[in-house]
């Protein structure tokens, strides 16, 4: 168990400092599945945190963390088929499921949201965990498709972000 834990550790911290080597490990080990989901709750519990209205209080908590990990899932599904669909022709050396793996570990910025809550460092912590999560998915989508251009990786997000910008600007604007 404390292995396992080290290396969840150790890969978000790659992932962190946007070492490609974390990302390829993440997707081949079997035991990345758990690795992944891990990421995944802290990342959208810590979202949660941060976004809780004062008015509502904690008990808004479980559903915003659950409408976050639906964003990641819907963000993450629209990546991985625009990214196969554009990259024909280039090394694909990933499956659904490892990518999803790599997706995960590209969330690990989102575990600072949790910060938001600060006074000080709270109104900066959104806008650098989302530029930190992107340039995570730049890593992870080059490391997941053998791409070594950064332009082409990042149009690419640029694309998926779409579906995103919606589910984003439809379910958390305010009313």
């Amino acid at each position: 168990m404390s292995e396992f834990l080290g290396s969840t550790y150790w890969r978000m911290l790659g992932a962190l400092f946007l070492n490609d080597e974390a990302f390829d490990q993440i997707a081949k080990e079997k035991r990345g599945v758990w690795q992944a989901i891990i990421v995944v709750v802290l990342a959208s519990i810590s979202t949660a945190l941060g976004h809780v209205p004062e008015y509502e209080g904690l008990a808004i908590l479980p559903l915003n963390a659950f409408l976050v990990a639906v964003w990641w899932f819907v963000f993450a599904v629209a990546l991985y088929f625009i990214a196969s669909l554009l990259l024909v022709g280039w090394e694909s050396r990933t499956d659904f499921f490892s990518f999803m793996k790599i997706a995960a570990l590209g969330m690990t910025p989102a575990i600072l949201r949790a910060f938001q809550l600060l006074p000080i460092v709270g109104p900066y912590t959104y806008p650098l965990t989302i530029a930190w999560m992107l340039g995570c998915m730049v890593v992870g989508v080059g490391v997941a498709f053998g791409v070594k251009s950064t332009f082409k990786v990042s149009m690419i997000i640029a694309l998926a972000m779409i579906p995103w910008i919606l589910i984003e600007y439809s379910l958390l604007a305010p009313r």
